[in-house]
């Protein structure tokens, strides 16, 4: 079996609440959301503790759930 420890992992968060989901992987995991990504400036793009990027985050509308 083939170890994945350290292996590159890109993290997608789509919720209805990215102010809440902001606030709360900000202060328990160190990450930032700082940054937005694309035209409608709705996709965040998460930065982790060190600097490195870990992912995205977008809001789930209405018609998505």
């Amino acid at each position: 079996m083939t170890t994945l420890q350290g292996s590159w992992i890109w993290y997608e968060l789509l919720t209805p609440d990215v102010v809440g989901a902001r606030a709360f992987y900000e202060a328990v995991v160190g990450w930032n959301m700082g940054m937005t990504h694309g035209a409608s400036n709705e996709y965040h793009l998460i930065v982790n503790a060190d600097g490195g990027m870990t992912g995205g985050m977008m809001p789930l509308s209405k018609d998505m759930t």
